[in-house]
């Protein structure tokens, strides 16, 4: 099986995913047209030599949709023969494109391909694009779908709460001394810093009263 390498890596400037992001005012076509001409310029590449370019795009509507791959391929003035092509595989997209062009190259079907990623979620923010999953009822049901953002947050709860109740239950102990209360309801209070920033209205609350409940043991081991 053929070998396959990386001969270079170009990448643009990132800035915050917001409306008033650092790259908010240019479009994800012109970041991709700068990539391509810096690999093209610094490398003295003869573009009609590239077989493919493969781009991961989260979010292909708008001015990322249209297979915003061959577009740039064009308006970065590469050889009108360079074919692209624009996947989505959320965000590992840009990650599947390398690996994509990988296995096309070890397949021996072609011999040089350009792999990367664009996403201007200044521009176009993530969900922008809909899909089954969130606006159709019946597949979010049947999914249990939940935003990423949300089930991080829930994860890192759970966790949260986890290591709480062995906090817990460590300074319950039978025979737990005044050293090992003081250090659990320290610990505790590490991990109350964490909850606000999750929203966790109910772990923050669970939190409180551990920390209630060691403070009272504290006050009740001094006398």
């Amino acid at each position: 099986m053929t070998e396959a390498y990386v001969y270079d890596a170009v990448r643009t400037p990132r800035g915050k995913g917001k409306k008033d992001g650092s790259l908010h005012q240019i479009a994800p076509v012109d970041l991709l047209k700068n990539v391509l001409v810096a690999l093209r310029d610094r490398n003295s590449l003869d573009t009609s030599q590239v077989d493919d370019v493969v781009l991961g795009c989260v979010t292909p509507v708008g001015e990322q949709g249209a297979d915003i791959a061959r577009t740039a391929v064009l308006y970065a003035d590469w050889d009108e023969s360079v074919p692209g092509v624009t996947q989505s595989r959320f965000c590992a997209s840009g990650l599947e494109s390398v690996n994509l062009a990988a296995m096309k190259v070890k397949s021996g079907e072609e011999q040089l391909v350009v792999a990367g990623g664009v996403e201007s979620m200044s521009r176009w923010p993530m969900g922008s694009d809909g899909g089954a999953m969130v606006m159709d009822p019946r597949v979010n049901a049947k999914m249990d779908f939940v935003p990423q953002g949300i089930g991080a947050d829930l994860i890192a709860s759970l966790l949260l709460l986890a290591e709480a109740k062995g906090v817990l239950a460590d300074v319950l102990r039978l025979g737990a001394g005044l050293d090992a209360l003081v250090d659990g309801r320290d610990r505790l209070l590490q991990l109350l810093g964490l909850f606000p920033a999750l929203g966790d209205t109910r772990g923050i609350a669970q939190l409180l009263c551990s920390v209630v409940r060691i403070q009272l043991l504290l006050e009740a081991e001094k006398h």
